[in-house]
């Protein structure tokens, strides 16, 4: 069996969760162990829970260092084939522990959010 990990920024409601819903719900459970690694702040997250997916709860939205460390040793411990990163800080925490853990990383873009430029 092959193990994907989604790494994501929020659970809050929108594309990029969605996204990962989708994409979860939609591989064959027989081939593929899904992980998450994400942010425990909404709806999405007790969704991902209700269809049997492993869930870490990790925060990217300040820059804390314990978040690369932790994302570090779930990615170690978890040994996935393959991670699937979604925004910004998740993309760049992701890339660089995949690179250092030798695991191949997919990037998806998933826009950009006027409301929090300074007005």
């Amino acid at each position: 069996m092959k193990k994907i990990c989604h790494i994501g920024g929020t659970t809050l409601p929108g594309g990029g969760p969605e996204h990962v819903y989708q994409l979860s719900k939609r591989l064959n459970r027989s081939e593929w162990d899904i992980i998450i690694c994400t942010l425990k702040d909404g709806p999405y997250w007790d969704k991902f829970n209700s269809t049997g997916i492993k869930t870490y709860n990790l925060v990217f939205r300040k820059l804390l260092l314990s978040t690369p460390f932790k994302l570090f040793f779930i990615l170690k411990k978890e040994k996935p084939d393959i991670v699937h990163t979604h925004g910004k800080g998740p993309g760049l925490y992701g890339r660089i522990i995949g690179k250092i853990l030798n695991i191949p990383v997919i990037h998806t873009y998933h826009g950009f959010h006027y409301e929090n430029l300074p007005k």
